[in-house]
């Protein structure tokens, strides 16, 4: 009788210790997923140095003017591929978000590369 106490015992010790594990792992995947959901699609400071970015391009030459038109555009898709994931039903997944920051990222660099190619208007 003794033995089978002790046997229900780490039983349920193992069953909840398993059942505490998965749901303490649960947890984390849910608070991950709540702040790409919670967070805003773009990076709210990236996207203010780009305009500001392709602003200066064009004030100081940099940029000709066609060259701005081009990345404002692409930078226009951008938000409405944002606004059209989060509009999705249940937010940013992870995985959209990554492909936002990636393709602002590229966005980054483009207007950097337009802007030293020593095209002048």
């Amino acid at each position: 009788m003794m033995i089978q106490n002790r046997i229900l015992n780490l039983s349920v010790a193992s069953l909840l210790s398993v059942t505490f594990v998965s749901a303490t792992i649960c947890a984390g995947q849910a608070d991950a997923r709540w702040f790409w959901r919670k967070s805003s699609s773009l990076d709210n400071n990236q996207s203010h140095q780009q305009n500001q970015m392709i602003n200066n391009g064009v004030a100081t030459g940099e940029l000709t003017r066609k060259e701005a038109r081009k990345l404002k555009k692409k930078k226009r898709e951008i938000a409405r591929d944002a606004r059209d994931m989060q509009r999705s039903g249940r937010g940013l997944s992870y995985s959209e978000a990554e492909k936002l920051d990636k393709k602002q990222d590229k966005l980054s660099r483009e207007i950097y590369k337009q802007s030293t190619d020593n095209d002048y208007r």
